[in-house]
């Protein structure tokens, strides 16, 4: 199985000025910049600033697909929590904020797994 990486440029929120992710994926699939939600979403005691969103999708027929890939980007500041914003099941009504877990990739990036191929990306609190 051969990857592909995609550079999905995000949007400068404050206290983070470097929002873009690298996204590797199977490469019967692809990786592609989708609308940034511009409202902040309420989540426990604060608030969830989004600054990228991506889907993945089959190159030949350009469905959306939920596979497997991993995604790496800059480090938060420091106090600073990765989530995503995504349905569990097709039969949920609204989509969900999720906790990522994201490891060190070293030279100041973090990386996660997902298998969610339409997931704005962003931090609080």
């Amino acid at each position: 199985m051969a990857n592909a990486k995609y550079k999905i440029k995000g949007k400068k929120i404050k206290d983070y000025d470097d929002p873009d992710i690298e996204v590797e994926v199977d490469d019967k699939y692809e990786a592609y910049s989708k609308n940034i939600p511009e409202n902040k979403t309420p989540y426990k005691t604060f608030e969830i600033t989004w600054f990228n969103n991506f889907g993945i999708r089959d190159i030949k027929t350009k469905e959306d697909a939920n596979v497997e890939y991993k995604a790496k980007l800059k480090e938060l500041p420091e106090g600073k929590s990765l989530f995503a914003l995504y349905k569990d099941s097709p039969s949920d009504s609204e989509p969900k904020v999720h906790e990522l877990s994201t490891e060190n990739d070293g030279n100041g990036n973090i990386k996660f797994n997902l298998n969610v191929g339409d997931p704005p990306i962003g931090m609080g609190p």
